[in-house]
């Protein structure tokens, strides 16, 4: 993973303005364009004492997609245009400069949105798709400041007996629907936002049950995008439905941006958001948590 990082300035009577244009307008152009490999972008901004200095960092997986958006000379920086012409900004970098994702610390969580109730409704812990290792950003949530509970249904008793296992406190277990849908209304009903997985037993009832009575974000995380959607046009998806899908406010998956179009297009998602399967768990704790905002605020975040 590959961030470009800009910076520019500008006098302060300009910032309020020219941070609305860069979110509203240049942000969207940026991704309107499809760029494969581009992964989003983050904002800063700093008000120093005579003018306001703005950084944007853009993610891609691979230089080729750096090339891809700004050219063979990736590292010269372009200048934001609105409206057919070039917005004033005093002083911008001469040059871009990028590191890889490795070398860089947690990013910070959006100040807005911290300290968030989250419920996670996973798989069993064994097959967690949403706690395990390949996707341990809901610890990485928890680590950035918000309230986590883990609901998991629980494993037969000869598999406990097995294979014990640790799992984090914050983990509670259910017996069945009707045990969570007795035991953890209250929870689902308060939460700032829950996030279905797509392993969770009996998907489709849990998911109509959660976007009826959850007054937050509701959130479909899919690990596996590609056989949803094979499965949807075949009428077989045991994890969600057609009928299901525009109930929740946001759809996560995990593989290509052409499937967050599908869903929006064909599904009626009302709004869907691809995550790159190789970004480590900081990194895709930070996208999560900036989809959540979006969807929280109805707003493009930053």
């Amino acid at each position: 993973m590959i961030c470009r990082v800009w910076h520019g300035w500008t006098s302060h009577a300009n910032a309020d303005a020219y941070e609305a244009l860069l979110k509203h307008e240049i942000f969207l152009g940026i991704a309107n364009r499809g760029i494969a490999g581009y992964k989003g972008i983050q904002l800063l901004r700093r008000q120093h004492d005579r003018e306001t200095e703005f950084v944007t960092m853009m993610w891609f997986e691979s230089l080729d997609a750096v090339r891809a958006f700004a050219g063979e000379d990736y590292a010269k920086p372009s200048c934001p245009r609105a409206h057919g012409r070039c917005w004033p900004v005093s002083t911008i970098d001469r040059r871009t400069s990028r590191c890889d994702t490795a070398r860089c610390r947690r990013p910070a969580p959006c100040k807005r949105f911290c300290d968030m109730k989250i419920v996670v409704l996973g798989g069993s812990t064994r097959g967690s798709e949403l706690v395990g290792k390949s996707s341990g950003f809901v610890r990485e949530l928890e680590a950035r400041g918000h309230d986590v509970l883990i609901l998991q249904p629980s494993r037969p008793r000869r598999e406990r007996r097995a294979r014990p296992r640790t799992r984090p406190a914050n983990t509670r277990m259910y017996r069945s629907v009707s045990d969570l849908k007795v035991r953890y209304s209250p929870k689902i009903r308060n939460a700032d936002v829950v996030i279905v997985g797509s392993r969770v037993p009996c998907g489709i009832d849990v998911g109509a049950w959660v976007t009826r009575v959850a007054r937050g974000v509701t959130a479909f995380y899919d690990n596996d995008i590609d056989s949803t959607l094979t499965d949807l046009k075949d009428g077989g998806s045991k994890s969600v439905s057609p009928a299901l899908i525009p109930k929740y406010k946001l759809y996560l998956s995990v593989g290509s941006a052409d499937s967050a179009k599908v869903l929006q297009s064909q599904f009626q998602s009302p709004m869907a958001r691809t995550l790159d399967p190789e970004m480590p768990p900081e990194n895709r704790a930070a996208e999560v948590e900036r989809f959540l905002a979006e969807a929280m605020s109805g707003r493009l975040m930053a």
